[in-house]
């Protein structure tokens, strides 16, 4: 980006918010987690973030342009490449589309289960790699050892939230803040309004995975009982949640991009994310007026 003249700030700013994506769509390792805590199904919550991903995408597309229109200096105009060099590009995409289309695919239709869909997943990441021959041994390698470290931290924080749940129901904390609420006289409205500033709020401070992890015990029951879609539910708090990926003080992935960029001060990466910030915001009161966005694409699949 910053080779075609895109300024720093700006750049770093949309590669850390654009990270956020792997969050929100499929195979989200939050969304795994939360079907660990909530019970809910696996394939169910990977369709529904189909729509509010593309949804988050389109948004933060158009905060892209708007900015650019804005604030001209951003980034450098250059003239279109022509059709047949653009033609001549697309077939990069089609690797991601198999792996993607592979995984979500066979879970929508029944053919494999969450579990299974992980191993196809696999199978196809190797089969692509060894068809375009870019896997090595070393790569091989590299990428089992980043997934036994993730899966090692994610075992750990399941293990964590299941002692803390544990504790939360000895100490009865769930029940006495649902009564506190009960006692506001809010309607499910303000309630909903609430549990999002405080994850808003806390994903500033916290890792959004901890995050969840900690909170899903005790706000997970209370939007049940208040009628609330669970899957819409889940998907509402995991794109808030991302907003304090990126900002700050615990803004995770704009740390990542400014150890990669270190030229670029961290202050100047946050101020490039900041442009980005309406897109969540608009995603989520999106998801609010239409909830069925969230809900339309399991239902119409019959994912189980």
């Amino acid at each position: 980006m910053r080779h075609y003249g895109y300024q720093g700030a700006f750049a770093a700013g949309t590669v850390a918010v654009g990270a956020t994506l792997g969050v929100v769509i499929p195979p989200s390792v939050v969304l795994i987690v939360i079907s660990l805590q909530t019970g809910l199904s696996v394939s169910r919550l990977f369709l529904a973030s189909v729509v509010p991903g593309i949804l988050l995408l389109a948004f933060f597309v158009a905060c892209a342009q708007a900015a650019a229109l804005l604030r001209p200096g951003l980034v450098q105009r250059r003239p279109k490449a022509p059709l047949a060099e653009r033609l001549k590009a697309l077939p990069g995409l089609v690797e991601v589309l198999a792996l993607w289309g592979g995984v979500l695919g066979g879970m929508g239709f029944g053919i494999v289960t969450p579990t299974e869909a992980g191993g196809l997943g696999s199978l196809i990441a190797l089969l692509l790699g060894a068809c375009s021959r870019q896997l090595t041994l070393r790569g091989l390698l590299d990428a089992l050892k980043d997934t036994l470290c993730l899966t090692c931290m994610i075992l750990l924080l399941v293990a964590g939230a299941m002692i803390y749940g544990k504790f939360l129901t000895a100490t009865r904390l769930p029940f006495a803040l649902a009564d506190l609420v009960a006692a506001l006289q809010m309607g499910p409205g303000g309630v909903l309004f609430c549990i999002l500033v405080i994850y808003f709020f806390g994903g500033m401070v916290m890792d959004a995975l901890a995050l969840l992890l900690v909170t899903m015990p005790v706000f997970f029951p209370l939007t049940a009982g208040l009628g609330f879609d669970p899957y819409w539910f889940a998907l509402v708090i995991t794109i808030i949640t991302t907003v304090g990926a990126v900002t700050p003080p615990v803004g995770v992935c704009s740390y990542v991009v400014s150890s990669t960029c270190r030229d670029i001060p961290l202050p100047d990466i946050f101020r490039g994310v900041f442009c980005y910030l309406p897109a969540y915001f608009a995603a989520i009161a999106l998801l609010a007026a239409l909830p069925g966005l969230a809900t339309w694409l399991p239902a119409a699949l019959g994912a189980p």
